[in-house]
């Protein structure tokens, strides 16, 4: 097994990334913050907060990932939220997936319906985990 440490230049060429001209780029840098957020908090904070806003779905599904020990902080809250109501179904139902999906339930059953055709087959298998685990003696 490879183990490796990661120290804060490592961060703050993650960061850097995160801010790429390239979506590709963005969305990589966006999964790696969120692997090693611990090296600095705030500064992960601060960038999954802008990340947030971004252009690409592809990085903007990887930001509650990367808020989720953080949900009850104020500043991240209206984030979580917009992402909830995000016009992709993907970022949406990832947000759900990473803040807890027995608490979107509402949110699950509409994703079921929608247009993209593989985020209603994961939300519908995620409703059938949720009602199974919950049936569990």
């Amino acid at each position: 097994m490879w183990r490796f440490t990661y120290d804060k230049k490592i961060f703050v060429r993650v960061i850097e990334l995160a801010q790429s001209e390239s979506a590709k780029e963005r969305s990589d840098a966006a999964y790696a913050l969120t692997e090693i957020r611990v090296l600095d908090l705030d500064g992960s904070r601060d960038a999954f907060l802008r990340l947030a806003n971004d252009a690409s779905k592809d990085v903007r599904w990887r930001v509650a990932f990367g808020l989720k020990e953080q949900l009850d902080r104020a500043d991240v809250k209206p984030v979580i939220a917009a992402l909830l109501q995000d016009k992709v179904p993907s970022v949406r139902y990832m947000t759900i997936v990473a803040v807890g999906p027995e608490k979107h339930v509402k949110e699950l059953e509409q994703l079921t319906q929608c247009c993209d055709r593989q985020v209603a087959e994961w939300a519908t298998a995620k409703l059938k985990q949720i009602l199974e685990n919950k049936n569990k003696p």
